[in-house]
């Protein structure tokens, strides 16, 4: 594959995976409010698994894909708006830079390869888990250095975070196994 072919796909997996992004939570922000569980931490987020993807299959360009994503969605929140440009800066690197970092190095440890070939169902649960509690994790400081929650709820944020992005990653792993075995039903046939 060339350059040019190159830089013509990350721009492709960047757009879709930002597209996607910004689609999963314009869901989320309508239709499934109430799985809300504190500021910014619902019961089942569907971006989670949108994140996930993009992280372990586009890798670089779902990283900024997502980030972009994550930037236009904060802004066009009116229950949240970040004051100065640089805020902008400091929630895609608890939103968007440590989950992606913690999933590449999740992959490492699981020995997964970049381009997948050989993963397990074992291996995608695991990485599922981790990407969940990193993310738990990562949005929950955020929210404390913010002042959005107190110290004393950022235990219950991480477990009620994991649990909304474990459910948001399965549903959305559901969704693609479905599609793929239709996809091969109708392909035998």
């Amino acid at each position: 594959m060339n350059s040019d072919a190159r830089v013509q796909e990350f721009l492709i997996l960047s757009f879709l995976s930002g597209a996607l992004y910004v689609g999963a939570f314009w869901v989320q922000s309508k239709y499934l409010l109430y799985f809300d569980y504190m500021p910014l931490i619902s019961l089942f987020f569907l971006p989670a698994g949108v994140k996930l993807v993009a992280f372990i299959v586009a890798r670089g360009a779902g990283f900024l894909g997502v980030s972009a994503g994550t930037s236009l969605t904060l802004h066009l929140d009116r229950t949240w708006s970040p004051p100065e440009v640089h805020d902008y800066f400091t929630s895609i690197q608890f939103f968007c830079l440590i989950p992606f970092v913690g999933i590449l190095l999740a992959q490492k440890m699981l020995k997964i390869r970049s381009d997948l070939v050989g993963m397990t169902g074992l291996q995608v649960a695991l990485l599922a888990i981790f990407g969940a509690f990193i993310n738990g994790i990562s949005i929950n400081l955020y929210m404390l250095i913010e002042g959005v929650i107190s110290r004393q709820d950022v235990g219950v944020g991480i477990l009620a975070a994991m649990f909304g992005n474990v459910a948001g990653i399965v549903f959305l792993i559901f969704i693609i196994s479905i599609y793929s075995g239709v996809k091969r039903s109708v392909e035998k046939n």
